[in-house]
C-alpha cells in the first residue's frame, strides 16, 4: 500500500503521462496500431470501440471518423514507472519514424518525449536520446509490470493484439 501524498496527487491510470518539458521513456514492447473511434464531450473523451475498417462498421455508417491510434507499453525513466503509451500521431508517428531513421527498434533506445502547453493547445515533441541499457535493478520491475498490462489490456481485448 502506498501513503498518498497530497501535493503531488494525480488520479492513478494504466496510462502514461507525460510531465511539462522534457520525459525519457524506453518502450518495452512491440507496437501496433489501431483506427478507433469515439466522441468528445464536456467531460472529456469517451472511447466507442475500434473501427473494423470494413464498409458495415457501425460507427462509419453514424458518421463518427475513427482516429489513428499507436499502442506500446512504455517505461518512464522520468517517473519510475511503466505504463501502457496510447498516441495520436504527435508521439506515434514520430516514435516510428525515428526508429525507421535509426535503423534501430525503439526498444534499443530512450526516446525524449517533450511536452509544452495544456488541454486543447498541447503539443509533444520527440527525439531519439541515449542507448544506454536499463539498470539490471530496474528489469525485474518492469517485466512484472509489463506482464500485469499485457494481460489486463490486450489478452483482455482492450487494446490490440500483437504486443509482448
Amino acid at each position: 500500500m502506498k501513503q498518498i501524498n497530497y501535493g503531488t496527487y494525480q488520479k492513478p491510470s494504466d496510462y502514461m503521462k507525460f510531465d511539462q518539458g522534457d520525459n525519457v521513456i524506453r518502450i518495452v514492447s512491440v507496437g501496433a496500431f489501431v483506427k478507433r473511434h469515439g466522441m468528445r464531450t464536456a467531460g472529456g473523451y469517451i472511447p466507442l470501440g475500434d473501427c473494423t475498417e470494413k464498409p458495415d462498421c457501425k460507427f462509419c455508417n453514424e458518421g463518427n471518423k475513427a482516429k489513428q491510434k499507436w499502442f506500446w507499453i512504455a517505461y518512464s525513466k522520468t517517473r519510475k514507472e511503466v505504463k501502457m503509451l496510447d498516441a495520436g500521431p504527435q508521439i506515434g508517428d514520430a516514435i516510428c519514424t525515428i526508429a525507421r531513421n535509426v535503423g534501430k527498434d525503439p526498444r534499443e533506445f530512450d526516446l525524449i518525449v517533450t511536452r509544452k502547453g495544456d488541454g486543447l493547445k498541447t503539443r509533444y515533441s520527440v527525439e531519439k536520446g541515449g542507448e544506454e541499457p536499463i539498470p539490471e535493478a530496474e528489469v525485474a520491475g518492469i517485466e512484472s509490470m509489463k506482464k500485469y498490462l499485457v494481460h489486463k489490456y490486450i489478452q483482455q481485448g482492450e487494446a490490440p493484439q500483437g504486443q509482448e
